[in-house]
């Protein structure tokens, strides 16, 4: 009877006894932490050790200290901090707002997470036995609108030909990747992304001034990762429409969204749709000639030395029935600054459109009429190549009719 009563007494002042864990103990420990992670997980975390991060993966102890070969924790600020304490275990929640660099690239990374931990009482002091970087509850509607503004932002840059405005959307990252599939441009890491940003907006410098509407049919966000499928519709200032499919990815680094991930791939367009852009690429390039317009005609035309017209006129200029290369550029010079506005009526008829992908050849039968009178008649064959979208105009052949 009497040690019953005895280890009646001795239960009590045991758990009178065990030392308390407070948020100083747990403030020392995070300062021994930043100092050596690597020593502090060695000599202060239990052997069963587990860390477990924002993408669900956990680590056991081991595999813990080789995470700190790959980045280096500068800084860790932690509010609303609790603890929970029965007998010789703890458990800790708080935020923390932690700053990390990444070796292999020198990036800084600032992430807010939640953290829960747990620590037991061992051979007189205490150890971390668990970590668990959880996300805190965000704001879904306000980081879909930061989305879609980073979305819509590199659009509009690269539209505007401002390489450095459209590269500050992209995350600095080593597996960043771009896939554009009408340029057959396949990019990885942000360095291979800068340089080809910057060549082509070099090599191509006019802004494009067409109107882009963006169509979301799925974003899907989970932590700091986005997910966002959606379509682009441009329309020139000529009228033309081009569409184009999008899927990007984004990642929030240092509290801000940024793209690391990009495949466009443009619709294919309805031949209906393109047969009507053709014939008014060739409308409009015969009304710019009628009404003396050189720069305007100009512009229906693509930009390559290849160019070429056929037609026996050609012989009164060039003393020959084509221009191409040097001729092409002899005929543009003596030709475009003299033109001379024509009250001509056109009519067209017999008029056949044929398009393989990006290349079209169109036929039709045309009549000049001044006066109400037909005052010439001619066979006309154009080429035309898609550009950028664009329907432009590569060759024209024409023969008289009788």
């Amino acid at each position: 009877m009497k040690k019953i009563i005895y280890l009646f007494q001795l239960v009590p002042s045991l758990i009178w006894a065990q030392t308390t864990f407070t948020e100083a103990d747990f403030n020392a420990m995070n300062v021994r932490y930043l100092k050596n992670p690597t020593a502090f997980i060695q000599n202060e975390a239990t052997s069963n050790f587990v860390y477990r991060g924002t993408d669900g993966i956990a680590y056991d102890k081991a595999e813990t200290i080789k995470v700190y070969e790959i980045l280096t924790e500068v800084s860790r600020e932690y509010s609303n901090t609790k603890i929970r304490q029965v007998g010789a275990n703890a458990v800790l929640t708080s935020l923390i707002k932690h700053t990390v660099i990444i070796k292999p690239t020198g990036q800084k990374r600032i992430a807010d997470e939640l953290l829960t931990a747990t620590f037991v009482h061992e051979k007189n002091k205490w150890l971390l036995q668990s970590a668990t970087h959880s996300l805190p509850s965000g704001d879904l509607v306000a980081d879909e609108a930061s989305v879609k503004k980073v979305i819509e932002g590199q659009t509009k840059a690269s539209y505007d030909k401002n390489a450095e405005k459209a590269l500050s959307y992209w995350a600095n990252v080593p597996y960043a990747s771009y896939v554009l599939t009408s340029m057959n441009a396949n990019l990885t890491g942000y360095e291979q992304i800068k340089n080809t940003y910057t060549m082509f907006m070099k090599a191509n410098p006019t802004p494009d001034n067409s109107k882009i509407e963006t169509n979301y049919t799925n974003i899907r966000i989970q932590g700091n990762t986005a997910f966002v499928k959606h379509e682009e519709v441009f329309t020139s200032d000529k009228g033309i429409v081009t569409k184009q499919n999008c899927y990007r990815y984004l990642e929030k680094i240092n509290m801000e969204w940024k793209l690391v991930g990009s495949v466009v791939t443009p619709m294919p367009s309805v031949k209906t749709d393109d047969e009507v852009a053709i014939k008014k690429v060739i409308e409009d390039e015969t009304q710019a000639y009628l009404d003396g317009e050189g720069k305007k005609l100009l512009s229906y035309w693509a930009d390559k030395k290849t160019n070429e017209s056929a037609s026996q006129s050609l012989i009164t200029y060039l003393g020959q029935p084509y221009a191409k290369g040097e001729s092409m550029e002899k005929l543009q010079t003596v030709v475009l600054p003299n033109l001379k506005k024509q009250d001509l009526k056109i009519e067209r008829e017999d008029f056949e459109i044929r398009i393989n992908k990006d290349m079209a050849w169109a036929t039709y039968t045309q009549k000049a009429i001044a006066n109400g009178t037909v005052a010439q008649t001619i066979r006309e064959t154009r080429k035309l190549e898609r550009i950028s979208g664009e329907w432009k105009i590569v060759y024209v052949g024409e023969q008289g009719v009788k």
